[in-house]
């Protein structure tokens, strides 16, 4: 088996496991991160949010363990190189959107004045009572 298709399989049983790492934990992640961020819309978006990571970051640490005396086939690895800088790039990127977003839900107001927060409303409404 020649390097090229050595580090394809690697990559493919990669990506493979974080996919059935997702569907696994898909179901039981959403309504937990459905309770935490209060909000059906937010919690999408986190969902997808983590199950990209979770596909992105296995591939990029695959890229590092490119074969060794791959004379033949520089130029593709010449590729992946290039391809796993881009990759970390776009989880650094991902990752500062994620804190600043954070930063925005932690302020504890939207535009309206209310509480991001659902545990915060349901306490509000109750200490009306």
């Amino acid at each position: 088996m020649d390097n090229m298709t050595i580090f394809a399989v690697g990559a493919l049983i990669t990506l493979g496991s974080g996919a059935m790492v997702i569907r696994y934990l898909s179901a039981g992640l959403e309504k937990i991160i459905c309770e935490l961020c209060g909000t059906k819309e937010r919690a999408l978006f986190w969902s997808k949010f983590v199950n990209t990571l979770l596909l992105v970051m296995p591939v990029v640490f695959v890229m590092y363990a490119l074969p060794t005396g791959a004379d033949k086939e520089k130029g593709f690895f010449e590729v992946v190189r290039v391809a796993r800088v881009g990759l970390v790039g776009l989880i650094l990127m991902a990752s500062a959107v994620a804190v600043t977003l954070n930063r925005y839900i932690m302020m504890g107001t939207n535009r309206a004045g209310t509480a991001n927060n659902p545990m915060e409303d349901a306490q509000v409404v109750e200490n009306q009572r």
